[in-house]
């Protein structure tokens, strides 16, 4: 598993998914300087595809913010009241902070676009999302790479 730092989007907002070990799906956005995993770059048309539908979807149910958030919530708040959990880069720990969970987070057999399926299911982690409150760098790539949905590289 390579995570890239320079690429097609340095300096630009990049969202990419993983989903844990129960299902549940996990939103990260590099902030337009953390890193990506590779695969995600080389899918981007259909992440960025999964994001605009998954922007339609509706609620069900509400944004809790367990850190302050740095800046305007919306995105992540609205990723969260629709059932993802919302990481966003921060350069000043070096890691994706959990910007907003979801009150009833889903799972990727409740979407029913097998496009957005597979955008959000391109990449698996080996824990549990629900008492996270920040992946580093070196924590996300052990979490992919004992995932049995990620392969090493």
């Amino acid at each position: 598993m390579k995570f890239l730092v320079d690429h097609a989007f340095s300096g630009l907002e990049f969202t990419w998914f993983a989903v844990d070990s129960t299902g549940h799906i996990a939103c990260f956005c590099s902030a337009g300087c953390g890193p990506v995993p590779e695969v995600a770059i080389t899918n981007s048309e259909l992440l960025e595809s999964a994001e605009d539908i998954i922007d339609g979807l509706p609620c069900v149910g509400s944004a809790h913010n367990p850190t302050p958030p740095r800046g305007n919530p919306y995105h992540a708040d609205r990723l969260a009241e629709r059932g993802f959990y919302a990481f966003d880069w921060r350069a000043e720990t070096e890691a994706y902070v959990i910007e907003s969970k979801p009150t009833n987070p889903i799972r990727v057999a409740d979407i029913a676009s097998p496009d957005v399926q597979k955008a959000v299911g391109l990449l698996g982690l080996s824990l549990e999302l629900t008492e996270i409150i920040q992946l580093s760098r070196a924590e996300l790539l052990a979490a992919l790479a004992a995932s049995s949905n990620t392969s090493e590289d």
